[in-house]
């Protein structure tokens, strides 16, 4: 056996901590504060590399995700390129009511659209009309008074 194998042999025998998965979870989400604390206190040429490499590190990351998604036209959202066909895989057990209306997203968006309109009236219902001001009327000019007034 080569000699830098032990760390190998030893987790084959006795395996690893119960809480592994989760300690390396919590180690990978804290690395993003590492990062930022890193970016923030780099001075001259170690942050010029360091960000160099931080913005091929993004490219590559929207490479990855452009690859995933792909742009609908004429619109803004996203779309998955790789969806799944939504056939039944078994019709013996029924489907439970909050996943029927999944199958049929033009429905669901009705429903969503009838339910705006229907807040949008009830707010009209409610709203009162507020009077405009005519342009004519100076309320910004100085109102001067006789002194003796004041006094």
């Amino acid at each position: 056996m080569p000699q830098n194998e032990y760390m190998e042999k030893h987790r084959k025998e006795h395996g690893r901590r119960l809480d592994h998965e989760e300690r390396v979870r919590k180690r990978e989400a804290r690395e993003a504060h590492a990062i930022s604390a890193k970016a923030t206190n780099l001075r001259g040429f170690k942050a010029k590399m360091f960000q160099q490499e931080r913005h091929k590190h993004k490219i590559q990351m929207r490479k990855q995700i452009k690859a995933l998604y792909v742009k609908l036209p004429r619109s803004n959202e996203l779309e998955e390129k790789n969806v799944q066909s939504t056939g039944e895989k078994d019709p013996s057990q029924p489907l439970p009511s909050y996943l029927l209306d999944r199958n049929n997203p033009q429905q669901a968006k009705s429903l969503s659209s009838a339910i705006k309109n229907r807040r949008s009236e009830k707010s009209a219902r409610y709203s009162v009309p507020i009077p405009k001001v005519s342009g004519e009327v100076s309320y910004t000019r100085i109102l001067t008074y006789p002194l003796k007034l004041i006094k």
